[in-house]
Parts: C-alpha cells; structure tokens; sequence
C-alpha cells in the first residue's frame, strides 16, 4: 500500500499520500498542492484525449424516414445478431438522440445505438 501511495502520478504531477495529508512520504518535507492547477491540467488532458478520440470519427447525418438497426445489448446470448432492425426514423432530436418505430410503438435511442441500415 505503502507503494500505491508513494507513486507519482504523472498527471497530478504529485503523490497521493501528498496530495491527502500535504506532507511527503518519503522525506517527510511540507508539500502544498495547487488545486486551480491540478484542475486545470487535468480538464487540458481530457480535452486533449477527447480532441483525439472525434477526429476519427465519420459525421453522419440521419434524415426522417431512413432505416436503421439498433444494437442489441453486449451481454445478450451468445450467437443471437448484434443488431435488431431496420426500423423507421420518426423523430430527430438535437440532444444526440433519435425516435424510431418499432411496429405500433415509439422509442428513443442514442444514435451511437444505431446504424444505418443497407439493403
């Protein structure tokens, strides 16, 4: 444990066991922690991480009355189909999210739940 609490963390450029009681472990010297910055760098890397993971996405626009197939949940039995469709667009949302028809009902799914469906 003592290991875990003595190791510097990259990010928060400082251990935990100083970041908790504000004394180093190992020299046992006076440590104080500037929060604002911790914060900072922190949100600056999850910024960076995210900027990274979008420009590999494809934009994707969907349109009222485009088929698509929704993803089923990943813990479903094995050898059944990932994918559930192709039903109807009803429904855009500016949220991220679409409304679908499935027969006499209506859902609400994330588009990252949904493909597009191809004949």
């Amino acid at each position: 444990m003592f290991a875990v609490r003595a190791t510097y963390h990259t990010t928060l450029r400082a251990t935990p066991s100083q970041l908790v009681f504000g004394r180093d472990a190992i020299l046992n010297t006076k440590f104080d922690a500037n929060w604002y910055l911790i914060r900072k760098r922190k949100q600056a890397l999850i910024n960076k991480n995210n900027e990274a993971e979008n420009s590999k996405r494809k934009e994707y626009q969907y349109q009222i009355g485009q088929k698509v197939i929704v993803r089923q949940d990943p813990s479903r039995k094995y050898g059944t189909n990932a994918y559930e469709g192709p039903y109807e667009i009803t429904h855009i949302n500016q949220n991220g999210s679409i409304r679908i028809r499935m027969g006499a009902v209506q859902r609400t799914y994330n588009i990252r739940n949904l493909h597009p469906y191809k004949e």
